[in-house]
């Protein structure tokens, strides 16, 4: 039994912008509809004000985090279980907060996707051409699968 990652949305990583056009970057928990012309690195920006989405850099590190920590109540009960993880990215990728948006209901499984969501690296995300902290939603999706190990269907892992 080989476990899967699923870090299933739309398939956004490496894009080079993203729609809206001439609007400015967002802080993260701040208004949107005013806009600036200059990326904040002091600022935290939320996924959708990203001019160059953040690219999971270490996927075969993170299938092998995966196989570690898949959780042991799910191996046992021959179940999948799903855990949504909020994280904040540095300016140079790494993974500095992460926490459960979503709990799968199990507390091992969401300890579990944290674990993994922790071994994450990433391109640093960028608005304007500046490396920028950014904040993501990942679900993790624990997936008991009778093949190799696979990542968003043989995709890099796409926070959405």
């Amino acid at each position: 039994m080989r476990a899967a990652l699923i870090l299933s949305t739309v398939a956004v990583l490496g894009c080079a912008s993203q729609p809206g056009g001439s609007r400015g970057p967002v802080p993260a928990g701040a208004d949107d509809t005013a806009g600036t012309a200059v990326a904040d690195t002091t600022q935290v920006y939320e996924e959708r004000s990203l001019t160059k989405k953040p690219v999971l850099a270490n996927q075969a590190a993170v299938a092998r985090a995966l196989q570690q920590h898949f959780p042991r109540a799910l191996r046992n009960a021959g179940t999948n279980g799903a855990t949504d993880v909020a994280v904040i990215i540095d300016r140079r990728g790494v993974v500095r907060e992460a926490s459960v948006r979503k709990s799968s209901g199990s507390g091992e499984v969401d300890a579990a996707a944290l674990r993994v969501v922790r071994a994450m690296r990433f391109s640093p995300g960028e608005v304007r051409g500046v490396p920028v902290v950014a904040r993501l939603d990942l679900p993790v999706s624990f997936q008991r699968t009778s093949g190799p190990s696979r990542m968003g269907g043989g995709s890099p892992a796409a926070p959405r």
